[in-house]
């Protein structure tokens, strides 16, 4: 990722989300997107006034929650945007994109 001081992922949440660990230089945090209803545009993780330097940030989905509709265990890993920058000055990459 490039150079910047905030990172901010936005995604959705809903019946068939589940959990997401996220890392960010080797520290983890949990987020649950269990939802009654699909929501979208949600921001699922952020951090602001890190160093201005390279970050590293990895997503992983680590719990399949029991699916609101059926009751089955279920889970999506699915991000709408990544947010960067000098405290997320507008750069974003969007679904597909990529970048080292």
């Amino acid at each position: 990722m490039p150079d910047g001081t905030g990172v901010e992922v936005v995604g959705t949440k809903g019946v068939k989300r589940g959990l997401i660990s996220f890392g960010l230089d080797g520290t983890n945090s949990t987020f649950d997107r269990t939802s009654q209803q699909l929501v979208c545009n949600d921001v699922l993780f952020k951090k602001t006034g890190l160093p201005y330097q390279q970050h590293t940030v990895v997503a992983t989905l680590i719990g399949r929650q029991p699916n609101l509709s059926s009751g089955q265990p279920d889970g999506v890993l699915s991000v709408q945007r990544i947010r960067y920058g000098p405290e997320l000055s507008g750069i974003f990459l969007t679904h597909g994109s990529r970048f080292n």
